[in-house]
């Protein structure tokens, strides 16, 4: 039980330091030039289909650019296909950079 409570607290810690990452991203677009209010950062857990979601936010947002990490391993991708070729697929004339 306290190896949960550890393996929780530092999975609150890790999600707290992402954001604030996530958070300074955002800060040195809106320094960069990039507007305020075109600047929308999302940071939420997502479940199912999580190509499908983020496509379907991202055409909501209207977005023009939809930023990604790439974080499948070579097996992974092999089988299942990327998360993120998905994404590019399902966001035709939406700008997507894949970081990895």
């Amino acid at each position: 039980m306290e190896n949960m409570r550890a393996n929780l607290a530092y999975l609150t810690q890790r999600l707290k330091e992402l954001e604030t990452e996530l958070d300074d991203v955002s800060k040195t677009l809106v320094s960069a030039g990039f507007g305020q209010a075109r600047v929308k950062t999302v940071f939420e857990p997502l479940g199912g289909d999580l190509s499908a979601t983020i496509a379907q936010k991202a055409r909501q947002a209207k977005s023009d650019l939809v930023v990604i990490s790439r974080r499948a391993g070579r097996i992974t991708q092999f089988f299942l296909g990327s998360t993120s070729t998905r994404i590019v697929a399902a966001l035709k004339g939406t700008a997507v950079c894949i970081v990895s």
